[in-house]
């Protein structure tokens, strides 16, 4: 289409929002500005132009206009917010979120992430990790049962008691699961058949635990 033809086109604000409508529910969310972009450039220009209507002028502005939720990076995004963020996606997607998938819909959460917000975590990798979630690249790094024994005895030495399965997984959730599918030893699937394996007092409590999610081993969330 001719520049000047699909700035006209453009400039006739039922073309941009049936366009916004049509992403919409093609995506099953309202659009992010880059998700609009990438589809829509010239319709996007038309709204940051002014041309959609010459008092807006943002993103956030049509999305106010249009009575649709404003994107969430207009605050400030804090630790607590970037991680109520994080598990209504999870919540939404049903497992957890890859990095591409979180920086779609909270781009600005993410920079927070990388510009330290959270301390000693600038990467998804470290966020997941601190979230306690499976990251791929810790499924070749735990194929050593010396080193999932390791992790576990620097843990204990750290602690000054046995590490309860919730603390193992906080800090090492790539070794934990190599023990649940029974990479560390075929005959070993639970945390409190390890714990028996290395001679340590069970925690009754815990019983046998299956919750250990490992469908993100399936998905990208662990790359960075």
């Amino acid at each position: 289409m001719p520049k000047v033809k699909a700035n006209r086109y453009w400039n006739n604000h039922k073309n941009v929002d049936s366009a916004f409508d049509n992403l919409e529910k093609e995506l099953g969310h309202i659009p992010t500005s880059r998700e609009f972009r990438d589809v829509n450039e010239c319709a996007f220009k038309a709204i940051a132009n002014g041309r959609y209507n010459s008092d807006i002028k943002t993103w956030n502005g049509y999305l106010t206009y249009r009575d649709k939720k404003v994107n969430q990076e207009r605050g400030i995004w804090t630790p607590k917010k970037i991680d109520e963020a994080f598990d209504t996606l999870e919540s939404q997607l049903k497992k957890t979120p890859s990095q591409d998938e979180f920086i779609n819909k909270y781009s600005g959460a993410m920079k927070s992430i990388r510009r330290g917000i959270f301390s000693g975590i600038n990467s998804w990798n470290d966020y997941l990790k601190h979230r306690g979630k499976l990251v791929l690249h810790d499924i070749g790094r735990w194929s050593s049962p010396n080193k999932i024994d390791e992790a576990f005895d620097r843990l204990e030495e750290s602690l000054g008691r046995t590490p309860r399965r919730k603390d193992f997984v906080i800090k090492y959730a790539g070794a934990l699961s190599a023990i649940v599918q029974g990479r560390y030893n075929k005959n070993i699937h639970y945390w409190n058949e390890y714990l028996m394996f290395r001679n340590r007092v069970i925690n009754k409590k815990s019983g046998k635990d299956t919750t250990l999610i490992l469908e993100s081993l399936l998905e990208e969330g662990g790359t960075q």
